[in-house]
């Protein structure tokens, strides 16, 4: 799905990298939470209250300012505005990308799922999409690199309900 979503573009190059990166780990959110079953999606969970944007320790913010690369910091503005340029994209049956921007040396996606996140396994779909999310991202030689050089991407998750998490990538291996 997502590679079809890159053919046909005129500018492939670090847009479309991150983007097809940053998309990664969406049809294992499917299989999470359990829409890789092939029949509808129901969600038998009572919805709940929950404003959840996961757990762990909080994490430094972007830079931004005199201490940040410059020449990476257009990077990513650059690369945010050309893929926001072709916003909504579906990258699986339940996951829709909405926006990209870029805030210093931080790229911030929002994804939206159709679905409601079962309360009890938040933390949990949290935790796997982070290690998912690094495993992908720093899979790639060119994002390693970005991501050597100071920049950070983080997703953030929400569900029908409101209930968001977040996976936040700032260093590779």
């Amino acid at each position: 799905m997502i590679r079809s979503a890159l053919r046909g573009r005129s500018r492939i190059g670090l847009a479309a990298l991150v983007f097809g990166l940053a998309l990664g780990g969406c049809d294992d959110l499917r299989k999470m939470t359990g829409m890789d079953s092939g029949a509808p999606a129901t969600n038998t969970m009572t919805p709940t209250a929950n404003t959840a944007t996961g757990s762990g320790p909080r994490l430094s913010t972007p830079q931004s300012g005199p201490t940040a690369d410059p020449q990476l910091v257009q990077e990513l503005a650059n690369a945010a505005a050309q893929i926001n340029a072709t916003m909504p994209i579906r990258a699986d049956e339940i996951t829709m990308l909405t926006s990209v921007r870029a805030s210093g040396t931080e790229l911030i996606y929002e994804m939206s799922v159709s679905q409601v996140f079962p309360p009890v396994q938040l933390d949990q779909l949290r935790m796997n999409l982070q290690n998912i999310n690094q495993t992908n991202l720093c899979a790639d030689i060119n994002i390693a690199n970005l991501i050597r050089r100071g920049a950070s991407m983080s997703h953030y998750y929400t569900d029908t309900n409101g209930a968001r998490f977040q996976t936040r990538i700032v260093s590779c291996p």
